[in-house]
């Protein structure tokens, strides 16, 4: 009993939470009448706790470059006239660099045309979370701008 909960100790120690939660979550099944169950399942709460506050912290970080980049386009499209065709053409005069969403996918960026079917008239910018895909809850969720103003947020984002 005690190897599983020092296994689950040293992943922990190791910032393996998902794999330490999962020995926790195992030992606590295994041997509920151990004396260190109680503590494990603390454990596991704790590391879900951790796992939360990682993912709102990258959220807010994504939120911030999307600020960034929604920014430079409205400054591209006062100089010019329209939008972008890509992000990298806002380096390096309106970003130093394009960046990359908080989990390391790159945003998502098109223009569409206006009515008159004049092109790059319109933006949409997105980052589509921890899975890089359209769609998603927790920390898959999606963060999106159309034309500078946020139209997909979570609520504690705000």
């Amino acid at each position: 009993a005690k190897e599983l909960f020092n296994k689950a100790l040293a992943l922990e120690k190791e910032q393996k939470l998902d794999e330490a939660a999962a020995a926790y979550k195992q030992f606590a099944e295994k041997y509920p009448k151990s004396p260190l169950r109680e503590q494990a399942e603390k454990s596991v709460q704790s590391i879900e706790n951790i796992k939360i506050i990682e993912s709102r912290g990258k959220a807010r970080f994504a939120v911030e470059h999307l600020k960034e980049i929604a920014k430079a386009c409205e400054r591209f499209r006062a100089e010019k006239g329209a939008y972008p065709d890509g992000l990298e053409e806002l380096v390096p005069q309106y970003l130093t660099a394009v960046p990359s969403c908080a989990w390391g996918h790159a945003y998502n960026y098109r223009t569409e045309p206006d009515e008159t079917g004049k092109p790059n008239r319109k933006y949409v910018l997105a980052c589509f979370g921890s899975d890089g895909l359209p769609g998603g809850e927790e920390d898959a969720f999606d963060l999106i701008i159309e034309e500078g103003e946020f139209v997909q947020i979570h609520e504690w984002l705000r």
